[in-house]
Parts: structure tokens; sequence; C-alpha cells
């Protein structure tokens, strides 16, 4: 014991002491270099500084520390363009902006971190996400929801949002990157998949599962950090897309295209979504209020 000011006892108190697996930090790239390149998902947008992705054709989802409680507002942008040469955020026109309502989220750190959001439709177009995201792409752009059990280490994992980056124009615009899955737990699931903060609320997707179903198969929500450049056995992490209150909610909504799939049942694919980058929209520097 040392003594501190006027001469009484310093105590420190110790809470909780972690053991084992690293601790988890902001959004982190997974090795020497960020290999994410520019993407044009459809079927995801910007919502403030994290990543919302469709389910339905008005319903998305994202990490739940990214909105407030249930009942919040919040707003999807979707066709989010290039930021400006310093790195500022850009906007999309109004008719690519979806105002919507958080009906539920749990923010309790590494796998029990997600929310559900109801999209309203467009006030300029009077379109839902989906319709208008669906008629620009050619194809009912929503993710499956898929069964991390089925998934091996040498699962390629992919995670597409709007992460910040050092390359100005791409900071908070939509990158993609292709990594593997490192282990998954009761809730959670690692991978070494490159993100940082922005990825947030990102689709944790099983390419090789996508690939049978000819859509974007969902595993998780991309949540937390923990790669370091150094490699090794660093990762980052997500809740799992079937922890149990999150798909009991889900399923309770009663939404099409959202039932959780065998990752091993081929079914016939739709047309792919577009490859090559969408019209510039109209876009602003200032955000809308």
């Amino acid at each position: 014991t040392r003594l501190g000011a006027m001469g009484r006892p310093s105590v420190l108190d110790i809470y909780s002491v972690t053991v084992g697996l690293e601790a988890y930090i902001a959004e982190t790239i997974c090795g020497s270099t960020d290999d994410r390149v520019e993407s044009f998902e459809r079927n995801q947008g910007r919502c403030g500084g994290c990543t919302c992705w469709l389910i339905a054709e008005s319903h998305a989802l994202t990490a739940g520390h990214c909105v407030s409680d249930a009942g919040s507002s919040t707003r999807m942008d979707f066709n989010v363009p290039r930021s400006t040469s310093t790195g500022g955020k850009r906007y999309p026109g109004p008719e690519h902006q979806y105002p919507g309502t958080v009906l539920d989220r749990l923010n309790g750190g590494i796998g029990a971190d997600w929310a559900v959001i109801k999209l309203r439709a467009n006030s300029q177009t009077g379109l839902t996400a989906g319709a208008a995201q669906s008629a620009m792409s050619g194809w009912a752009g929503y993710y499956m929801l898929g069964n991390p059990i089925a998934m091996t280490r040498s699962t390629t994992i992919d995670i597409t949002g709007y992460g910040t980056s050092s390359v100005r124009v791409l900071n908070q615009a939509q990158k993609t990157h292709d990594g593997t899955l490192y282990t998954v737990f009761d809730t959670s699931l690692r991978y070494r998949t490159d993100t940082t903060g922005g990825n947030s609320g990102s689709p944790v997707v099983d390419e090789d599962a996508s690939a049978i179903q000819g859509r974007p198969v969902a595993v998780g929500i991309h949540t937390h950090g923990g790669c370091s450049s150094s490699g090794g056995t660093s990762s980052n992490a997500g809740t799992r897309i079937d922890r149990t209150d999150l798909k009991d909610f889900v399923d309770g909504l009663n939404l099409p295209s959202t039932s959780t799939t065998s990752t091993t049942t081929a079914t016939t694919p739709p047309p792919p979504p577009t490859t090559t980058p969408p019209p510039p929209p109209t876009t602003s520097t200032t955000p809308p209020p």
C-alpha cells in the first residue's frame, strides 16, 4: 500500500481480469497491408458512421452499437459516392436515402451486438429500399441468412462496408475484402478479413455458401476488431446470425427471403448483381437535415 494525497492509502480496485484470447479493439487490418478494394454492392448502405444491409424489401441489419434503443430513428443511404479529395464524406441524393426505425437491438459486446431496422419508403420516389435497389441492379438483392456451423477454417469470408481508409476518396465509401474464417464460438465468429472503423454492422458473408446459393449468404454481423499488423493468430469478430434472440426476432417478422438456409443446398441462382460502377448519383458534401 502506498500513501496518496493527504497521507491516505491509495487503493486500486480490480473489477475483472481477462486471460486467453486477446482483447478486441477498433476494427483493424489483418497483416501489414489494407487489401480492401472499391466495391459497388447495391444491397447495403451507410447508416451514420456504420454499415447496414438488406434482408428484405424494407428491413436491414447492423450492429447494435451503431444505433440507439428500439424506437429511435436512423437513416440508410444507398449508392454512396466516393469521398472528397480530402477524405470528407459525401452523401447520395435524397432519392437514395431511406429513413428508418430501430425495431430491436442488443449492445452487449462480442457475440451480443445486433440491431434490426425497419425502413420507410423514399419520400421522393415512393419506392421501398428493396424495390429501388432491385430495379437498379436487376435482381432481388437481399442477403440470405446462413448457417455458421457448416463452415470450416478454409471458408472464404467476405466483408463489404463503409470503413475508414487512408485512400482519401475511399474513406467511408464502399470497399470489400475476402479473407478466411478463423473460428466459430457459440454466439460469435472470428475471421482474418480486413476492416476498419465504419465497417461495424457489415454482413459477414460465407462466400462458399454464396456460390452454391447464387446470392450472398450472411453468417454474421461484423462488430469488433482484433487483427494486428503482425498477423499471427489475431482476428476480427462478429455476432453470429443464428444467435437465438436475433434469429427469433427476425423469424417473428415473417419476412420473405430471410429464412436460415443450409449452406449445402443448391438453388437456381438469380441473375448476378452488377460488377461495374453505377452512374454517380446526385451528391452533396453536406449532411441532409
